[in-house]
């Protein structure tokens, strides 16, 4: 069974010193958890090392390599995709699991396990960071930049979010194309304050 957390965000947007307009939407985040779970193998049969299976509200993708198995889940409407990596060994258990942003960086807690299936580490992606994913979404909102959601189609730049360090200190890195000055931009704030550090114009390349 699969989980989803609904987190609303409010948005205030003044149009005049007497009025304001409230605008909501919500931002989708798949979860998991860290209960041991395996692959079936057979599941490739007939269709060779990569397949997608596409349902109503999720875009699957599994692959298979000589290091194991793997599966990606996009879901409608989120900006964020589960990925779980499985051994290929006789449990086809899983070796790590958790939530990244489409076109980012990881999301909360990640779980590995061993080839035992053994719970042996859990990594909070966020430690550090008091300005959270939700913050940074409604930073992108409130300024009007676009997010991907849903299973990407293919061309055109995407706006890419990333947890970094810069001299020791903990940032997030938006790139984006801003529609409305045609500039391709990137943007680095503060990973506890959320203030703006520094901005600059990049270079798009390709067609």
């Amino acid at each position: 069974m699969k989980y989803l957390i609904y987190i609303a965000i409010i948005i205030f947007n003044g149009c005049n010193a007497q009025k304001k307009v409230n605008m909501e939407q919500e931002m989708i985040i798949p979860q998991v958890n860290k209960e041991f779970e395996t692959i079936d193998p057979n599941i490739f049969d007939g269709k060779g090392s990569n397949f997608e299976v596409v349902l109503e509200n999720e875009h699957l993708i599994y692959t298979s390599a000589d290091i194991g198995y793997g599966k990606s889940t996009f879901f409608t409407n989120s900006y964020f995709k589960s990925l779980t990596s499985y051994y290929k060994n006789e449990k086809n258990g899983v070796r790590k699991k958790g939530i990244m942003f489409i076109n980012g960086s990881k999301y909360g807690t990640w779980y590995e396990f061993n080839e035992n299936g053994l719970l042996i580490n859990e990594i909070n992606t966020d430690e550090g960071y008091e300005y959270s994913w939700e913050n940074i979404i409604d930073y992108c909102s409130k300024n009007e930049i676009k997010l991907s959601s849903g299973y990407p189609n293919r061309g055109g730049i995407k706006t890419e979010i990333y947890q970094n360090e810069d001299c020791g200190l903990l940032v997030w890195t938006i790139s984006y194309f801003n529609t409305k000055k045609s500039e391709y931009l990137e943007i680095t704030l503060d990973g506890k304050t959320g203030k703006e550090i520094k901005r600059r114009e990049l270079e798009f390349i390709g067609g």
